[in-house]
């Protein structure tokens, strides 16, 4: 009878343990999906700031994503240091740390989005895939 109720007692922390598990690997999954999602609303909010010319979220949202480019990049050196993807990622980054935005002039960013969807499509990648 002792060993019964011993039983029942340590059942729900097993199973209490094991969804802490699930959920941390569920957690790790959906952060970098969250963070290619975000870089997408960014990267369209900054093309509708471009339309209209509006310059606050113009260059709030520039910066946003050159942050979320290093953030990227260094996930990805976390999860494989030899990634074929990581080289790219870097040679775009360059291209905008060579670039200095002039909100003034908001026509000389648009060959730039180019460079923020190729980006995107490299975050997209697993770091694996790459």
């Amino acid at each position: 009878m002792k060993y019964l109720l011993l039983f029942l007692c340590c059942l729900p922390v097993q199973y209490i343990f094991g969804q802490e598990n699930n959920r941390t690997i569920q957690t790790q999954i959906d952060s970098s999906e969250f963070a290619v999602r975000s870089f997408e609303v960014r990267l369209v909010r900054l093309r509708e700031a471009l339309d209209k010319n509006d310059v606050s979220p113009m260059v709030a949202l520039y910066a946003h994503l050159l942050g979320d480019m290093r953030l990227a990049m260094e996930r990805v050196e976390t999860a494989a240091p030899e990634s074929k993807c990581l080289v790219s990622m870097q040679f775009i980054l360059n291209k905008f740390e060579d670039y200095s935005f002039d909100p003034m002039k908001p026509q000389e960013l648009k060959p730039y989005l180019e460079l923020f969807d190729e980006f995107r499509v490299l975050m997209s990648k697993g770091p694996e895939e790459k």
